[in-house]
């Protein structure tokens, strides 16, 4: 086999194997052109969502009855896109959104975090933990006088009144 494969010269190729070709690409004018326009198109459009995220981070506001936890979350999702579309938002803008927009409710806390941190160097994870802790405490307060106002509704409406409807001789 070997000696017909050198006969014909293809011996060579057994041996050492075929060299990969290599791949040229012609592009032509025309289509140079085309992908230009069309990277030019995509630009636009990623302008355009960017623009449109930079709206929805100014005009973001938390909504009456959210948590806290919900408008960070709805927060950050906006960020995060604006952040994938190349934009270079930085923590401190986001912490001083938040804060800026927190409802009165939350005021004490927001005084507290500007007292108690330099706000240019606070990250947007440590202001959601300590909102969310502020959060949980507000509701436990909330519910625990909620449950005494219940208990004290209880106790008034189960004391005795005399001998009103209940019972007795017949008049």
């Amino acid at each position: 086999m070997e000696n017909f494969l050198r006969s014909k010269k293809y011996w060579q190729v057994v041996f050492e194997g075929v060299a990969k070709p290599a791949v040229v690409t012609i592009v032509t004018h025309r289509q140079r052109a085309e992908l230009e326009a069309q990277r030019l198109k995509d630009l636009k459009v990623k302008r355009q969502q960017l623009q449109s995220l930079h709206t929805k981070f100014e005009t973001l506001q938390i909504k009456t009855g959210e948590s806290v936890s919900e408008y960070l979350t709805r927060t950050m999702v906006i960020v995060n896109k604006m952040r994938i579309h190349s934009d270079k938002i930085e923590d401190m803008t986001v912490v001083e959104k938040i804060l800026q927009t927190m409802t009165p409710k939350f005021n004490y806390v927001v005084c507290l975090e500007e007292e108690a941190h330099n706000i240019n160097e606070l990250s947007a994870d440590e202001l959601q933990g300590s909102l969310l802790v502020h959060e949980h405490k507000l509701n436990q307060q909330e519910k625990e006088k909620e449950e005494q106002a219940l208990k004290s509704s209880v106790d008034n409406n189960s004391k005795p009144r005399g001998d009103r409807g209940r019972g007795g001789s017949k008049g």
